[in-house]
């Protein structure tokens, strides 16, 4: 009877033993799935899975003519995270200077990666960006100039660009020849040619700024949550009194492009000053998005 009493409370504790060594092995994976379903929770909430959706089926496998048209219209995919709604580019695509630089001498074409309003959950996430390319379209002769084709430079300014208030930007080198940053917490990343270009003001019948962008993961041993990511990037384009800095340049803005979603595919951003009847009747350079080789310029 003794013996029978002793198998059952051995019985007894090592299944409990059992059990509490299943949920410390089985905790952090729960942990994380649960993680995972609040997560996408918020992204369903948000709308953000059918804008996901919608960006992935369309115009990310080469720009167009199309594309660019749509990328001056409507209103961003999202609200940028930390940009004032008082900003005139905070909804939406819009031209300033346009093709009138006045007595500006000088043009740079740009991008921004910045978060999306509301935050990004993920931590294991980083952006991908290939050349910038600005190119130009003479009125002399309706021919596109290119101007400016390079792996781009950059830093990491305020979301909301006060003072230019900015500091070193998280930025790696990819083995492709492209490179990769992370944004967040309070700043965007914001990137340009090395160099300016040099323009005629009196010759310019179009501007048009381009690059591609996509998420890639930061560290290989993490989990993948590019699911999760909520960047957005946008092309703008700036003149400039010269091409090289002094201390009495000007400068004025030609035009900002869409934001839109940054997603795990190579998707284009693009901004231009010409109108949709130009672009139709002088397509720009265009490029297909397989095979392309980033120039490092």
């Amino acid at each position: 009877m003794l013996r029978s009493c002793s198998f059952i409370r051995r019985f007894i504790f090592l299944t409990i033993f059992g059990f509490l060594l299943a949920i410390l092995i089985l905790a952090p994976q729960i942990i994380q799935a649960n993680a995972i379903v609040s997560k996408v929770n918020v992204l369903e909430k948000n709308g953000l899975h059918q804008v996901l959706s919608q960006a992935n089926s369309a115009n990310l496998n080469g720009n167009s003519a199309e594309l660019i048209i749509s990328d001056m219209q409507g209103q961003h995919e999202s609200r940028l995270q930390g940009v004032p709604d008082s900003y005139d580019w905070s909804q939406g695509p819009r031209i300033a200077s346009g093709n009138n630089p006045g007595e500006l001498q000088a043009i740079t074409g740009w991008g921004i990666v910045n978060e999306a309003a509301g935050g990004n959950p993920a931590t294991n996430t980083r952006v991908e960006i290939s050349a910038l390319r600005t190119y130009l379209l003479r009125r002399s002769n309706n021919q596109w100039l290119t101007l400016q084709d390079a792996i781009p430079e950059g830093a990491a300014f305020r979301e909301d660009f006060t003072d230019n208030a900015n500091v070193p930007a998280n930025v790696r080198k990819e083995p492709q020849g492209t490179i990769s940053v992370k944004a967040g917490n309070g700043f965007n990343f914001h990137f340009w040619p090395r160099s300016r270009a040099k323009i005629d003001p009196e010759d310019i019948a179009g501007i048009f700024v381009t690059f591609r962008a996509r998420l890639i993961v930061d560290n290989p041993n993490q989990a993948d949550d590019r699911g999760f990511a909520r960047y957005l990037a946008l092309a703008g384009a700036d003149y400039w009194s010269n091409t090289f800095p002094s201390n009495r340049e000007r400068t004025a803005d030609a035009g900002i492009g869409k934001a839109k979603y940054v997603t795990g595919e190579w998707r284009y951003f693009n901004m231009t000053t010409a109108s949709p009847e130009v672009l139709k009747r002088h397509p720009p350079p265009l490029e297909k998005s397989q095979g392309c080789v980033a120039k490092i310029g």
